[in-house]
C-alpha cells in the first residue's frame, strides 16, 4: 500500500511538503476508494465542488 501511495503522489505533484500531507494522503484515499466509480465519477464530482465550500489558501495552510 506505501508503494501505491507513493506513486500516487509521484504521478501527481512534482513536490510535497510535510505541512500538507494529511492532505495530500486525504486525496490519496479519497481516489482510490472511488477507482471503481468510473461511471458515476464525473457527477459525483460535480455534486461535490457544488457542496463544498471555498476556503482560502490562508484556511488551508493553517
Amino acid at each position: 500500500m506505501i508503494s501505491n501511495i507513493k506513486g500516487g503522489i509521484r504521478g501527481v505533484y512534482r513536490g510535497v511538503s510535510e505541512k500538507h500531507l494529511n492532505m495530500y494522503l486525504s486525496e490519496f484515499c479519497y481516489r482510490h476508494n472511488r477507482r471503481f466509480w468510473e461511471n458515476q465519477l464525473f457527477d459525483r464530482l460535480l455534486t461535490a465542488c457544488t457542496l463544498t465550500t471555498t476556503i482560502t489558501y490562508a484556511e488551508l495552510s493553517q
